[in-house]
């Protein structure tokens, strides 16, 4: 494992190719794991995506690439709204083609878990700046619909 000093980023502050860098971070959104056959030699492989979030305005995507007993373990030990710890990921940048992935992040990069160098922890300290990021939407308030629309929408569509 390198042995480099760890040092703690906000997401906002992460660059490509950082190799020491450790996120806390709150846990919004979480995907189910995913089965993928590998094309280079057909073994199954599982794929589970975090999305983290530290400021109102910083969220990022982990991928986990793990077996289907790691892929089970992640599903059952790690929830939306859980504080965690992130150490040694590779950060790099994020595919910005095929995928949507829900909600949208912010970053332009991605964490990815590195097996046998990345932990995931739940975070120990205070958590208290974190709790309010979940009630903070995802998605800017420019996207909202007013009450008064959507009556007069639906007035629109009883004619």
């Amino acid at each position: 494992m390198d042995q480099g000093l760890v040092r703690k980023f906000p997401i906002g502050a992460l660059q490509p190719g950082t190799n020491t860098a450790m996120v806390v971070a709150i846990i919004i959104n979480k995907s189910d794991p995913k089965k993928v056959t590998m094309k280079k030699d057909g073994t199954d492989r599982w794929v589970t995506t975090f999305t983290l979030r530290d400021s109102p305005s910083d969220m990022i995507n982990l991928t986990i690439w793990s077996g289907k007993e790691e892929a089970i373990s992640l599903k059952k030990n790690f929830h939306v709204g859980e504080v965690v710890e992130v150490v040694r990921p590779r950060v790099q940048q994020r595919d910005l083609t095929g995928r949507d992935y829900s909600p949208a992040v912010t970053s332009s990069l991605q964490l990815v878990f590195q097996e046998g160098k990345t932990v995931l922890s739940p975070f120990l300290g205070d958590i208290s700046q974190f709790t309010s990021l979940l009630r903070i939407p995802s998605k800017g308030s420019s996207t909202f619909l007013s009450i008064s629309d959507i009556v007069t929408k639906d007035r629109h569509q009883n004619d």
